[in-house]
């Protein structure tokens, strides 16, 4: 159980089991590696700091919110769902810097959302694995890039609110909705955006692939260029 305390130092620490995470902070210049086989439950309304390299394998389930990146002053704090690894979101359950621009979300697993609220990146979100948005809002808000899958349910929604890139690989379909309303969505790659909805609310879709509305689009603002 972590419970208000940092855990800090050029070690890296290696959890194969439960690890309960109320509330404090990982630091140092080593790296957190939750293995194979091992339980994260990421609770409460507290504060818990990620200023190292956290990497998993494990199963994560975050159902708290003020998951902070930078807590304890100007360091990056870097996630890294690795391939095997899953993330489940239920909730609220946001990523947010506290200081330094430099933080980053790496998926290489599975991200599964669920819940009503909105769930917020306020750090970079770069995907080369599996979200599974099956309930609720995602909404990217720091930019980042994607070249893996994203598939949103008949009751759930992507916003991106901020410049995206979509690299080759990326795949965005499902019943549901995807709301661009802000930045350049750079298509790097040819993409069919196989969603049932597309919401064009500002910013521009732009690159040098060849984009393929499916079904519907709402263009209310923005630009195609």
């Amino acid at each position: 159980n972590l419970a208000g305390a940092t855990f800090t130092g050029t070690g890296n620490l290696v959890f194969e089991n439960t690890f309960n995470w109320n509330s404090g902070a990982m630091a140092g210049g080593g790296i957190t590696l939750f293995d194979t086989g091992s339980d994260v439950n990421i609770t409460t309304n507290s504060n818990k700091g990620i200023d190292r390299v956290v990497r998993t394998v494990g199963t994560i389930d975050y159902t708290g919110t003020r998951l902070l990146f930078g807590l304890s002053g100007n360091v990056s704090g870097v996630l890294e769902n690795l391939a095997g690894g899953v993330l489940n979101i239920d909730g609220d359950a946001d990523l947010q810097p506290n200081f330094n621009p430099g933080h980053q979300f790496i998926n290489a697993g599975i991200v599964n959302k669920t819940g009503d609220a909105e769930t917020v990146f306020q750090i970079p979100f770069n995907n080369s694995g599996n979200v599974d948005l099956q309930q609720g809002t995602l909404r990217i808000g720091s930019g980042g890039s994607s070249s893996g899958v994203i598939d949103v349910s008949d009751v759930a929604h992507l916003n991106v609110t901020s410049n995206y890139s979509y690299q080759v690989g990326t795949s965005l379909t499902g019943a549901g909705q995807v709301s661009f309303s802000g930045g350049n969505q750079d298509f790097a790659t040819d993409l069919t955006l196989d969603v049932a909805t597309v919401n064009l609310n500002n910013g521009s879709i732009t690159g040098s692939g060849n984009v393929v509305f499916k079904n519907t689009l709402n263009w209310s603002a923005g630009a195609m260029s």
